[in-house]
């Protein structure tokens, strides 16, 4: 598969998300998009300062809109503007503009507690949410409406999803649809014939169609790893009260899945505390699930001369490792266009929903914080 710039349509908009121009192939030149599954994507362009388009991006509010020849939109402000008197020998006086996808408006507003109904509990806020992660992922978008982005269109969802547990502690919405994505979900951003519309889905099993191989050149590099399960049976542990008097009770569940792990690694016990809504069968065989697809892992990048149509970040490839096939998860792609239509993909670095690393760095910056104010005395 052969793409060209000519392939691709890149209109300039303003802050009232109004189409006002576009990038002809020349200026698509400097142009660079990075698509993520689940995180903000990021957009940079290099322009002459004589270009018309330069003079509409330096607007405030102004962003573009890509539109791929898969049909995939990839839009987003512009977050800096910086002009360049000459540094550059080949553009001369020039600007360079750097942006984000508007998945970042994510990052911008906060997941809202609810209030509590109680009359008795108005000060207290309601922060634990239970049910299927689809369902509270669009519940997390739905702060988006009280923090000055009532005009995003919101997703319908099935609650289908696994069940899961969200503290709406106020941390963004971001943060919060990254914990809820959990390697089934991915979640974006776009700009849909000028307005924002927010989506919600799963990715897609391309691995029998779409399968990348070094030995073929579609694969610049591989790293393929393998390891004994995390978990082979689950104790679940419930806590019921009952006035006075608390009981708890302990139920041990071994999966089908489980016990065929069991005959070639031996009992690997997990202890998990029952969510609302919950059903100690579905989560011993979830907890199992996850360990069993643990087990092997894909990562590397695409070839720069591969071109990946049809595949959006959180889709399933199918990679060849070892001489044996196995499948790996788009996480990001990026496409240059400075010689041609280039593209590099990441495939399965989960980071960015590993809720454990963004604690992490939750933390970091807190310590930040702390550290430059004891800095002051």
């Amino acid at each position: 598969m052969t793409w060209q710039a000519a392939d691709y349509a890149c209109e300039i908009r303003d802050r009232t998300l109004t189409r006002v121009g576009a990038l002809g192939v020349q200026d698509m030149t400097g142009l660079t998009i990075t698509e993520e599954a689940y995180d903000a994507g990021s957009w940079s362009l290099k322009l002459p300062a004589s270009s018309d388009a330069a003079s509409l991006l330096s607007q405030p509010g102004a962003g573009i809109v890509v539109t791929q020849p898969d049909g995939r939109v990839f839009s987003g402000p512009v977050t800096q503007a910086e002009w360049d008197a000459g540094s550059d020998d080949e553009l001369g006086e020039h600007w360079t503009f750097t942006g984000a996808s508007d998945a970042i408006l994510l990052s911008r507003c906060v997941t809202l507690p609810d209030p509590s109904q109680d009359i008795a509990k108005q000060t207290v806020e309601k922060t634990t949410w239970s049910g299927a992660r689809d369902s509270l992922m669009l519940k997390a978008l739905r702060s988006l409406q009280w923090q000055g982005w009532g005009s995003v269109t919101l997703p319908t969802v099935k609650g289908t999803g696994s069940a899961a547990t969200l503290t709406a502690d106020w941390q963004t919405v971001l943060e919060s649809l990254q914990s809820l994505a959990n390697r089934q979900w991915r979640f974006s951003v776009t700009d849909t014939g000028g307005r924002l519309a927010a989506s919600i889905g799963q990715g897609s099993d391309l691995s029998g169609s779409l399968m990348l191989d070094t030995q073929t050149g579609s694969l610049k590099s591989l790293t393929a790893a393998s390891k004994a399960p995390a978990c082979t049976r689950v104790i679940i542990k419930t806590t019921s009260t009952t006035g006075s008097t608390s009981t708890t009770s302990w139920q041990t569940i071994i999966p089908d899945r489980g016990k065929t792990l069991e005959q070639t690694w031996g009992a690997v016990t997990k202890v998990v505390q029952l969510e609302d809504g919950e059903t100690a069968a579905s989560r011993a065989t979830q907890e199992v699930a996850q360990a069993w697809s643990d087990m092997t892992s894909a990562s590397g990048s695409v070839a720069s001369d591969a071109i990946i149509g049809g595949a959006t970040p959180g889709d399933t490839v199918g990679v060849m490792a070892a001489g044996e096939w196995t499948t790996g998860v788009v996480t990001s792609i990026s496409t240059g266009f400075a010689d041609g239509v280039v593209q590099t993909a990441s495939l399965g670095d989960w980071t960015a929903s590993d809720s454990r690393l963004i604690m992490a760095r939750r933390i970091k910056a807190q310590n930040d914080r702390i550290a430059r104010i004891e800095r002051r005395f």
